[in-house]
């Protein structure tokens, strides 16, 4: 899945034509995982009852962004 995000905002990039595409990618990598995280946390309780996924594990906060920065 991760592969196929990475496609799809490379080829936003190529084709947007923005002036500094490689920051405008660095900086997708940090708010990709910021989204994904605080996002996660939203479903989990409701369908399970109780905090899951990378909210709930200290670990997983710090190698979620750590993971998408690369």
């Amino acid at each position: 899945m991760t592969v196929l995000i990475t496609a799809i905002w490379v080829l936003a990039v190529v084709f947007a034509r923005v002036r500094r595409p490689l920051l405008t990618l660095v900086y997708t990598g940090p708010a990709y995982a910021v989204f994904s995280t605080v996002l996660s946390a939203v479903p989990s309780p409701i369908m399970s009852g109780e905090l899951r996924g990378p909210p709930a594990d200290p670990f997983a906060l710090v190698g979620v962004p750590a993971v998408n920065d690369l």
